[in-house]
């Protein structure tokens, strides 16, 4: 089955300023981490993948290096202050192919029903 990692797939309703852009999925960040060593920004699952694959790869078994500087052994913490911001921007609804005409704040956006709580068909 094919690893699911990376950010947002939804529709925003205004561009999304680069600051909440993944550097490896290049999606809105989900649960963004922050590195130390160049403060950049990724999603957790985006880390969790590079960090598997980067290890792979160099057949290091407990290193891996920022995919943005390079620094071995960086340390990432979470970034609360940009997930409250991105979970602020304004999405249209996931089933608006459907007719939802719902927008709001993605941390509102419920996934499968409308904000009403009425269940939607899938996709």
């Amino acid at each position: 089955s094919a690893i699911v990692y990376g950010g947002y797939d939804f529709s925003f309703v205004e561009d999304v300023s680069d600051s909440f852009i993944c550097n490896i999925c290049t999606k809105v960040l989900k649960s963004p981490y922050l590195t130390e060593c160049c403060g950049q920004n990724y999603c957790k699952s985006c880390l969790e993948h590079w960090s598997a694959w980067n290890r792979q790869d160099s057949g290091e078994d407990q290193h891996f290096s920022c995919p943005h500087c390079r620094t071995k052994d960086f340390k990432h913490i979470i970034d609360k202050r940009t997930e409250r911001l991105v979970k602020e921007l304004q999405v249209f609804c996931l089933y608006r192919v459907k007719g939802c005409d719902w927008r709001g704040e993605l941390g509102k956006e419920r996934g499968g029903f409308y904000p009403s709580g009425n269940a939607v068909e899938p996709l």
